[in-house]
């Protein structure tokens, strides 16, 4: 499969699976496209054309030719240097390698945080959060995350021939659609169901085994579960301005996120229950997920690296978001 293809078609599945409907990923699009043409100079020349038809700002192809032929393929949840010497390792030894598929990113490739965080706006809006602090919050979210992330100048490119790509938010809608219909079809009385449902995703389980199982941060085992809010959706979790608005409207009784910022008070002070999701094993979910839907159109050689774990499934065929 072209890695035009295989990187098109993650696309096109991380939109399937997104909190937003389709209209809403072409609006994006085309706000880019009249932005673009309204450029002048050097805002011009410098503009990242994939915003123009690619609405996630944290998946990119790094380096490589698109119209390479991929039948192998290294994945890692990160890219490294140490990484990239065992993959060269692997070719020099016969197995062939076409491309590296991180899910963060690989230098240079940028984030874009306008194209990653909005989809922040529609989940509290549509949670009952009003427009305009909805607005206000994911805004100063964005700003804040400019100026403590800047991308890096200079790429793994010049380290080896083969192909790098990304893909973070599309990978992280298809875990957090996955587990939503988890449990809106199971329906856990408690947060103690909460995490044995987390577990039955065997990436999860091996975690556990690993010692590292999700665990609670705020509420306790046999609190009650009420409404589950898996924060996993824009490729990063709610901050400290956009969780407590979230919280705010009475309808999120247990949330299951990554762990940072001050979200274990939040909740606390909100009285709402809290369970940290291992990363790992969330990513590799997300991963696994994606790669079941490359494979069921072409099979592809897939050398497991940097905490990646294969655990393949049947495609997914539902991308329908359940009813709050």
């Amino acid at each position: 499969m072209k890695l035009d293809r295989i990187f098109r078609k993650m696309i096109e599945v991380g939109r399937r699976a997104g909190w937003r409907d389709d209209a809403t990923f072409e609006a994006q699009l085309a706000d880019r496209r009249r932005e673009y043409e309204t450029l002048v100079g050097t805002a011009k020349e410098f503009y990242d054309h994939e915003r123009l038809w690619n609405p996630f700002g944290c998946s990119r192809i790094s380096s490589g030719d698109p119209e390479i032929d991929v039948r192998g393929m290294a994945v890692g949840i990160n890219c490294t240097l140490a990484d990239i010497v065992y993959v060269e390792q692997q070719r020099e030894r016969g197995r062939r390698i076409d491309a590296f598929l991180a899910h963060h990113g690989i230098p240079p490739a940028g984030t874009i945080y306008e194209d990653i965080n909005n989809t922040h706006y529609n989940v509290l809006v549509d949670y009952g959060v009003p427009e305009e602090t909805a607005r206000r919050v994911v805004d100063e979210a964005i700003r804040g995350y400019h100026l403590r992330m800047a991308g890096e100048p200079f790429g793994f490119e010049r380290y080896t021939d083969m192909a790098l790509f990304n893909v973070h938010n599309p990978m992280d809608n298809l875990f957090a659609l996955r587990a939503t219909q988890l449990f809106a079809r199971e329906r856990p009385g408690t947060v103690a169901e909460v995490i044995d449902l987390l577990l039955t995703f065997e990436e999860f389980a091996i975690s556990a085994r690993a010692g590292v199982p999700p665990k609670i941060a705020a509420g306790s085992l046999d609190a009650a579960a009420g409404q589950v809010y898996v924060d996993a959706l824009g490729g990063i979790c709610l901050n400290d301005d956009e969780l407590p608005a979230l919280l705010a409207t009475g309808n999120v009784q247990t949330v299951i996120r990554l762990t940072y910022n001050n979200c274990i008070r939040t909740c606390r002070e909100a009285g709402v229950n809290l369970i940290f999701m291992p990363h790992n094993a969330h990513d590799n979910v997300g991963i696994n997920l994606m790669l079941d839907q490359i494979v069921a159109e072409e099979e592809i050689d897939i050398l497991p690296v940097d905490l990646f774990y294969r655990v393949p499934r049947p495609a997914m065929t539902d991308f329908n978001w359940p009813k709050r």
